[in-house]
C-alpha cells in the first residue's frame, strides 16, 4: 500500500513539472517567461497564454498590443511561436495569435504529409518535447 502511494506522488510530482497534451509531454527547459508562454501555446490553452504574455514587460495598455508583439516575435525551439503551436495540432493558441500576424494561418486537419514530419508515437507513450522560448 505504502508503495502504491509513493508511486502515485512521484508520477503526480512528475506531470506538475511537465505537461501532456494528445501525445506529447511538454517539458520546459527553463523558468523564462518566454518558455511559458511556449509551453502555454503548445498546451492549446489561450487563458494560461494570454496570462503568461501579461507578465512580459511590454510597456502598453493595450492586451492586443503584446499579443502582436509576441505573435511576431517569439520563437519557441527557434520557430516562430504561431507555427509552433500549428505543429503541435494547438489550433485554438494558433488562432489566437495568428490574427495578429497579418498574414493568413490555415489550420488544418486533414494533412497528408504529417506522418512524414511527425513519426507516429504508440497512443501509451508520449513523445517528450523540451522547449526553450528566445
Amino acid at each position: 500500500m505504502k508503495f502504491q502511494k509513493i508511486s502515485l506522488l512521484a508520477v503526480a510530482s512528475l506531470l506538475s513539472a511537465s505537461t501532456m497534451a494528445g501525445n506529447y509531454v511538454f517539458v520546459p527547459a527553463d523558468d523564462s517567461v518566454g518558455t511559458q508562454i511556449c509551453v502555454a501555446a503548445a498546451e492549446n490553452n489561450v487563458s494560461k497564454l494570454k496570462d503568461k504574455i501579461s507578465k512580459v514587460p511590454i510597456i502598453t495598455k493595450f492586451e492586443s498590443k503584446k499579443l502582436s508583439v509576441i505573435a511576431k516575435n517569439q520563437n519557441c525551439n527557434d520557430v516562430n511561436i504561431v507555427k509552433f503551436a500549428q505543429m503541435y495540432d494547438a489550433n485554438d493558441t494558433t488562432k489566437a495569435l495568428a490574427k495578429y500576424l497579418h498574414r493568413t494561418v490555415t489550420v488544418r486537419q486533414d494533412i497528408t504529409s504529417v506522418d512524414k514530419a511527425f513519426p507516429k508515437v504508440a497512443s501509451n507513450k508520449p513523445q517528450i518535447i523540451v522547449i526553450s522560448g528566445k
